[in-house]
């Protein structure tokens, strides 16, 4: 296992999910997001429940990187880019946050309204 490598921790960590060997498949898939092994991750249900997982341990880094595969995976959807939007500002990340924001809004227009105030809450 090349221990620089994310793509190897990260298959380690399917496999292990595979096998319902859930302790061993998350510290694998700590390793993988730390490595930016993200972009290896193509499945949107496996995501998605990395996200209730790593919310679960309060975990923003993580959290970030898997809500920015789901903006890969599902480019269109208003409320991953709203949820994206709401880590960046709790991560500190003010421009980031408004460009997920105005995203949201963009593929939202019922969104819009909530993004802008978002946006103007950032400023302050």
């Amino acid at each position: 296992l090349n221990e620089k490598y994310p793509d190897s921790y990260c298959q380690l960590a399917k496999v292990n999910f595979f096998y319902k060997n859930e302790a061993e498949a998350f510290r694998a898939m700590d390793s993988c997001l730390d490595l930016g092994g993200a972009y290896t991750l193509s499945s949107l249900n496996l995501v998605k429940q990395l996200v209730n997982y790593y919310a679960e341990k309060n975990d923003l880094t993580r959290l970030i990187k898997l809500y920015e595969r789901l903006t890969g995976l599902e480019p269109q959807s208003a409320e991953i880019w709203a949820n994206l939007a709401s880590l960046y500002a709790r991560a500190g990340d003010k421009e980031k946050a408004r460009e997920a924001a105005f995203k949201a809004g963009e593929f939202d227009p019922a969104m819009k309204e909530a993004a802008d105030k978002f946006i103007e809450g950032l400023r302050k």
